[in-house]
């Protein structure tokens, strides 16, 4: 039996969350957690690696808290998302700088 594929439905097929809603979900986790602290964004891009599990990939990256007096503080971060059930676990961070 051969199956064929209309190449242009195919565009149309979606593979799952895209990189941005991953990272959306990830940068409002962090600001729920530190956004008391100041103004919560990115340092880089965050980096998505999949676990083999459906809908669930490790994250890792850094981010900056600017506090609205003075300082600053970066950190790095590693967890799990799991955008079928919307959800950042095993969230771990560490200073890695502060002014």
């Amino acid at each position: 039996m051969v199956t064929c594929f209309d190449l242009a439905q195919l565009a149309t097929v979606s593979g799952g969350a895209t990189t941005a809603q991953k990272s959306k979900l990830v940068l409002d986790k962090l600001d729920k957690r530190f956004g008391s602290e100041g103004v919560v964004s990115y340092i880089g891009k965050p980096q998505f690696i999949s676990t083999g599990r459906r809908g669930i990939d490790t994250v890792s990256g850094k981010f900056d808290t600017n506090a609205l007096e003075g300082g600053d503080t970066q950190r790095s971060f590693t967890g799990l998302v799991n955008m079928t059930n919307h959800k950042l676990t095993d969230l771990h961070t560490r200073i890695i700088g502060a002014e």
